[in-house]
């Protein structure tokens, strides 16, 4: 039997692309932005889709290790599909922002919602429609993060607490 070639979009045409904004002085924090775009697919063969994306941020996580994430779906086409609520739980122990646009909130909301809610994913504390916003929260998290355990260290002393210009 051959091997056949195989991607790991699996059909799809779903791409990101990541960028991290990074302190290079003590406290080394850094927030991740990964951006997704294209097109979600209905069914289960969405539940592809979500597979990948959650692959990319968690192999991309376990490499950078960033303090904080941006997972921007804004460029995602997305109406119906299985899995897309599994993309909102979370894939580190630190701050996550998420950024998404008319392309795909309404159906995310339709999909993460209780049936009997008039709620959107946007009613949500960390969920946004603005960059800027996603970046604010991202930031600010990441700042109250390190200084919460900065002031339970032991080394409290010669712990660095942080403001958000930090990260600026």
């Amino acid at each position: 039997m051959p091997f056949e070639s195989i991607d790991l979009t699996n059909g799809g045409n779903i791409r990101y692309t990541m960028r991290r904004l990074a302190r290079c002085e003590m406290p080394f924090l850094s927030i991740l932005h990964l951006s997704f775009s294209g097109d979600y697919r209905a069914g289960c063969d969405g539940a592809v889709d979500a597979r990948y994306i959650r692959g990319i941020v968690e192999t991309a996580c376990t490499i950078w290790r960033p303090s904080g994430l941006i997972l921007d779906l804004a460029g995602l086409s997305y109406e119906a599909g299985e899995g897309i609520d599994e993309l909102f739980e979370p894939v580190i122990d630190e701050p996550v922002a998420y950024l998404v646009s008319s392309l795909c909130e309404p159906g995310m909301s339709r999909k993460c919602r209780h049936p009997l809610s008039s709620k959107t994913i946007l009613d949500r504390e960390n969920v946004f429609n603005s960059f800027d916003l996603a970046l604010r929260y991202a930031r600010e998290k990441v700042v109250e993060n390190w200084n919460s355990r900065a002031s339970a260290s032991l080394l409290w002393s010669h712990t660095p607490v942080i403001d958000t210009s930090a990260l600026a």
